[in-house]
């Protein structure tokens, strides 16, 4: 079957009574777009001349699914010889072919020395299985030489919840440097599974690694994580001990400031301080009871 033929289903038109496929041989009401396609498929045999851009994100997926499902290596047969606007078109059509070898082809694109070719592969890879993508970009994460941790945090935090216990055992045996990355991530997409492991990270001597566990922290805004906060306000680096006031001061729990005030009693940071204050006066101000103004009649 030729794969205009393969096509025929995928542009339609419609009317308030009825939906229905396009006869080849009809040019009324027909839609340009599946004009400039069939034209294209008909003489090149290949999505390559369609117009992509214009086309809904779920006719180009149709048109994937339909043409490249099984002969996707037809569309990097000959990739290398192609233009940056026509490997950005391969890249984004293999999107949505679900195949570990396609995975592999797209990270590898993420290396490109183009930030061009790197945006598109990593928005193709937020498309796949997280079934595939997951191990693979974990790998890359942990190699800053080789991929762009900005593109490979792009495409982890796009697999939203289903990442948290992965991270949070892969997060056990990595270098600071890495836990670090890690620890943002869980920052953005996290709950409270994180904090058993945010406890013990707490405790490294790695300042980095320190500050972004408070500052993943004070994102999730978690009431559990009080007792964390609290020894972290304790902290030697007084930006860990900034970030730590802020988050507790947020928790809105009646035990805050009573913390706030023994800090207040033996920090020596202006900075700090200012923040202990500031929140110490904000929960006061929210512990007031409202007054309603009124006017005696008579």
């Amino acid at each position: 079957m030729s794969i205009a033929n393969k096509l025929k289903n995928i542009f339609v038109f419609k009317n308030p009574s009825k939906s229905r496929g396009i006869d080849y041989n009809e040019k009324e009401n027909i839609t340009q777009d599946f004009y400039v396609l069939k034209k294209a498929l008909n003489e090149n045999n290949n999505l390559l001349e369609v117009n992509w851009d214009n086309l809904k994100e779920e006719q180009q997926k149709q048109m994937v699914m339909e043409v490249y499902l099984e002969n996707w290596r037809d569309l990097i047969y000959k990739y290398n010889q192609y233009d940056e606007k026509e490997k950005i078109k391969i890249i984004e059509m293999l999107a949505y072919i679900p195949h570990k070898e396609v995975v592999d082809f797209l990270i590898n694109e993420m290396k490109s020395t183009s930030e061009t070719i790197r945006l598109s592969a990593s928005c193709s890879l937020r498309k796949q299985d997280t079934s595939l993508t997951l191990e693979p970009m974990l790998y890359a994460l942990t190699q800053p030489n080789q991929w762009l941790p900005s593109r490979v945090l792009d495409v982890l935090k796009g697999m939203g919840s289903s990442l948290i216990d992965p991270l949070l055992e892969m997060i056990k045996n990595c270098d600071p440097q890495v836990q670090s990355v890690l620890v943002q991530i869980l920052g953005e997409i996290g709950d409270k599974r994180c904090l058993g492991v945010f406890t013990e990270l707490a405790k490294s001597t790695d300042d980095t690694l320190r500050l972004r566990i408070v500052e993943a922290l004070k994102v999730l805004a978690l009431k559990e994580s009080f007792f964390i906060l609290t020894n972290l306000a304790q902290d030697d680096k007084w930006q860990i001990r900034m970030h730590a006031v802020e988050a507790l001061g947020n928790l809105e729990l009646d035990e805050v400031e009573k913390v706030l005030r023994q800090r207040l009693k033996v920090e020596d940071d202006s900075i700090v301080l200012e923040y202990i204050q500031e929140f110490i006066e904000k929960i006061n101000q929210d512990s007031m009871p409202e007054i309603i103004s009124w006017v005696r009649e008579g």
